[in-house]
């Protein structure tokens, strides 16, 4: 039996994601409920800096305003002047929701741009290949290897790469195949060339890149193949994950529609 069960739903209005562990709940995921979503990226305006907060405000629509720390600061994202090295009022830059706005908080952004995949996290703007602190030193060693060919199945030559990106490997990239990791770097790599590539042609408060749907990535992010029973209560949410096929058919794969009469799956639970 699964150790671990992913329930995904409806609460209160918003679609929601409860992770239990043994039947006990140890994380709460909920849908955005501002218009801003982590990943998001835009062509933003620096309204003012705050130099006492070591922060700037850039608007990302007029009168919305996201909060930029300066240690998630990347002069490289500065759009209308290339050369930069500090931040200006009126700059526009490159900037993605790191954390979502909630009550009186504004949304908090980066410069550190980033494409993340279910084994992988494309960088634009960053140098070196990091891996995740779980993978022991084996697996490392040999997800280095996989790694290294498959760059250089798809650039040519590793340095080329390193010059315009950084890439994290992820946990799950241990039990996946080498012709997955290479099909997700291809597709987050012609992703991150879409926004890169006009960046610096787009109008400011263009919304260049909208994160995929919740369910998505919170399957990528927390879906662990195998060890997870994913449960819903919703026929809808049940036949999107199917059609789109977010699990991947592995064996101990998961999926089921809960639909007991009796007991709601949240009272259940």
């Amino acid at each position: 039996m699964s150790e671990q069960k992913l329930l995904l739903t409806h609460y209160k209005g918003r679609e929601a994601a409860f992770l239990l562990e043994h039947d006990r709940l140890i994380q709460v995921l909920l849908a955005a409920s501002s218009p801003y979503s982590i990943g998001d990226i835009y062509v933003g305006r620096v309204k003012n800096i705050v130099k006492g907060m070591d922060a700037a405000f850039v608007e990302l629509a007029p009168g919305s305003v996201g909060f930029l720390p300066f240690s998630h600061f990347n002069p490289k994202t500065v759009l209308n002047r290339p050369q930069a090295e500090q931040i200006r009022c009126g700059d526009e830059i490159l900037v993605q929701v790191s954390k979502e706005p909630h009550k009186t908080k504004e949304a908090t952004l980066t410069t550190d741009i980033s494409f993340s995949g279910r084994y992988l996290v494309l960088i634009p703007y960053s140098q070196g290949i990091h891996y995740s602190k779980k993978l022991d030193t084996k697996t490392k060693e040999h997800l280095r290897a996989e790694i290294a060919e498959v760059v250089l199945q798809l650039f040519g030559e590793m340095d080329v790469f390193l010059q315009h990106y950084g890439l994290i490997v992820r946990t799950n990239a241990q039990d996946a195949p080498k012709q997955e990791i290479a099909q997700e770097l291809h597709d987050l790599f012609h992703k991150a060339g879409d926004v890169v590539s006009v960046a610096d042609k787009r109008t400011v408060f263009s919304c260049l890149y909208k994160e995929e749907e919740f369910f998505e990535r919170v399957l990528n992010n927390y879906y662990l193949s195998g060890q997870t029973q994913v449960v819903t209560d919703d026929a809808k949410i049940f036949e999107r994950v199917t059609k789109q096929s977010l699990l991947h058919p592995e064996p101990g794969d998961s999926l089921r529609l809960y639909e007991d009469a009796r007991i709601s799956m949240q009272s259940l639970y």
